[in-house]
């Protein structure tokens, strides 16, 4: 995740989630906290693809969205 993080973070915005294991998202942060934007989960802890459609625009061509739908 590393490689890929140093590789990807000048090509746009990664998208991830607040649920998702911290080691997932720490390269992304590392890297350039600015290029990271997190899903927020509902109350009941659930990630949903409204949330994660509401955040894609032109700047945000890679994502890290791993989470499931519940």
């Amino acid at each position: 995740m590393n490689i890929i993080a140093h590789m990807l973070s000048d090509k746009g915005i990664v998208i991830s989630n607040e649920l998702e294991f911290p080691s997932s998202n720490l390269p992304w942060l590392n890297k350039n906290t600015d290029n990271i934007r997190f899903v927020k989960a509902t109350d009941d802890n659930k990630i949903l693809i409204e949330d994660i459609t509401k955040m894609v625009d032109q700047s945000s061509k890679t994502k890290t969205v791993d989470t499931e739908v519940l």
